[in-house]
């Protein structure tokens, strides 16, 4: 039931952020939502793993997230995150559980905040130009701490550099040389 009502909320949140302008100087529009595969390896076997991720985002730091596999949720706003664990499927008599803590660490939100300032140097990353479709931006310590994110890669489809010509992005988190793509 939690599950739906703040599914609800969002999604009617995102509705009306979707109707705000974007600035051209904007590299991130102000709302979205995007579907991909989440790439794994496996430590064990170095197989991949790919699994279906929905996620929607509103600026500033209202995020939604679902995971079609396992059908966890994660939603968060400026201030509070929520996220629901369904019972395992071996174990159907089991209830659900729902965590529910403070924004200022745990909210993926901020990562795509963060992103606002486009392919710039700015106070929260230095941007490194591979190539004229590949960059990598990697975020200063106060942002590594926040985010638990050392490097963010960012490939295009063009040469235009713009959100919407992403073709893939991989995450680099502080404790892992895996990235998450």
């Amino acid at each position: 039931m939690i599950r739906i009502a703040l599914t609800l909320f969002f999604v009617l949140f995102l509705i009306d952020a979707s109707n705000a302008k974007v600035k051209k100087q904007d590299f991130l529009p102000k709302a979205f939502e995007a579907e991909f595969d989440q790439v794994t390896k496996s430590l064990l076997s170095k197989k991949e793993k790919r699994s279906k991720i929905t996620f929607k985002y509103a600026y500033k730091s209202n995020f939604f997230m679902e995971a079609a596999e396992t059908k966890s949720v994660y939603i968060c706003n400026p201030n509070e995150f929520w996220y629901y664990q369904p019972p395992a499927p071996h174990a159907p008599n089991e209830k659900g559980t729902v965590s529910i803590g403070s924004t200022s660490r745990h909210c993926y939100s901020q990562f795509f905040d963060s992103l606002r300032g486009g392919l710039k140097n700015n106070s929260k990353y230095k941007v490194e130009k591979v190539s004229h479709k590949e960059y990598i931006l990697k975020f200063q310590p106060k942002e590594v701490a926040r985010l638990n994110i050392r490097e963010l890669k960012l490939f295009f489809e063009n040469e235009k550099r713009q959100f919407k010509d992403l073709a893939r992005f991989d995450i680099y988190w502080v404790d892992d040389d895996r990235p998450l793509k």
